[in-house]
């Protein structure tokens, strides 16, 4: 409180932490530099004296820098150096993989025509091929079955989800009298790789009839159309973890009290929120996954979101970088990180 007190806005460049670093230098657009915090409870840890963090760098500068050796790990390979990267032995055993604690989506609004129909939104879900969108982010992806990811506790590896079958859906959309298909517009944040995602998305639903208009926003804009209602048909959104919990899934992003916040899609189930509310105080592990489960597979039934993939993130480190760890939960803690020699 002192500190707060005495910094007033300035607090956040005045922080106060018990971790293995401490804040030295932070030079806005430019660099972080964190210092090894003398103070820290588990000796000898850390064993780096500091840690400087580039800002506002492109992919591609980082990469040059990386290859000269004056960088000692980068967390965003570029897409176009990846392929490089992944068929070069010598570089591929540099890089470590991690699926993130994040769900990438097509939010459908369940309260906007034609989504309102359910058999309309599971025919988008088996009229996507989610293996095209893995090999346009470059094998950076595992393909969703549903709200929750891969190494989030209560993630149910058994959960079907929804394959991919036009078959079917052409079915559901003749059963929905759409049979002729049906024009929507998606949504989504201006950024060249989800534009290329949307595209591979709207070549999958052509085939049916589906009309799909691409509408790229800022991001400002964006999430503030988003949240209004019957504004927005469909969008491409995702969301990672703030806790390791099914809760910050399921209750912050499909929850009724959600609307005009999270939950993007007003989508709203009566069972879903009675699960909800029944799992949320429960502190008994096991009980409180199962309910959750429950939950889950009662909004995969109800498709308000086409489940699409769950992020892998690549980081490559020099040969002389030892025991960094990929957390799937950003960002990586660097405690345990040594570094031998290495040639200037």
């Amino acid at each position: 409180r002192d500190v707060a007190e005495k910094w007033g806005d300035d607090f956040s460049r005045h922080v106060v932490g018990s971790g293995a670093f401490m804040l030295r230098d932070w030079i806005g657009g430019q660099r972080l530099v964190l210092v090894r915090n003398p103070y820290y409870f588990a000796k000898p840890l850390p064993h780096l004296d500091a840690i400087v963090e580039s800002v506002g760098v492109n992919q591609e500068l980082q990469w040059l820098r990386f290859d000269a050796g004056q960088i000692d790990a980068v967390v965003d390979i570029p897409p176009a150096e990846f392929p490089y990267v992944m068929k070069t032995p010598a570089l591929r055993e540099l890089t470590l993989a991690k699926t993130t604690v994040t769900t990438r989506y097509l939010g459908m609004n369940c309260q906007m025509w034609p989504f309102t129909d359910v058999r309309v939104r599971r025919a988008l879900s088996y009229a996507i091929d989610r293996r095209k969108l893995i090999a346009i982010l470059n094998g950076r992806g595992v393909v969703a079955r549903g709200v929750m990811p891969p190494n989030l506790p209560g993630y149910d590896p058994d959960l079907k989800g929804y394959d991919y079958d036009p078959a079917k859906a052409r079915a559901l959309l003749e059963q929905a009298h759409l049979a002729r298909g049906f024009e929507f517009e998606i949504w989504m944040r201006a950024d060249q790789t989800i534009l290329m995602l949307a595209q591979s998305i709207q070549q999958d639903l052509a085939p049916l009839g589906i009309r799909a208009r691409l509408k790229p926003v800022a991001w400002g804009p964006f999430l503030e159309a988003i949240r209004q209602p019957r504004t927005v048909q469909s969008f491409m959104q995702g969301w990672e973890a703030d806790f390791p919990d099914p809760e910050n899934f399921l209750g912050a992003l499909l929850s009724r009290a959600q609307w005009g916040s999270n939950n993007d899609s007003f989508y709203s189930n009566p069972e879903v929120e009675q699960l909800l509310g029944e799992a949320e105080p429960v502190a008994d592990m096991k009980k409180r996954y199962a309910l959750y489960d429950q939950a889950e597979k009662i909004v995969v039934a109800d498709a308000p979101w086409v489940f699409l993939y769950y992020p892998v993130t690549y980081i490559i480190r020099q040969p002389w970088v030892h025991d960094y760890v990929i957390n799937p939960m950003r960002p990586t803690r660097f405690e345990h990180v040594w570094l031998s020699p290495h040639p200037d």
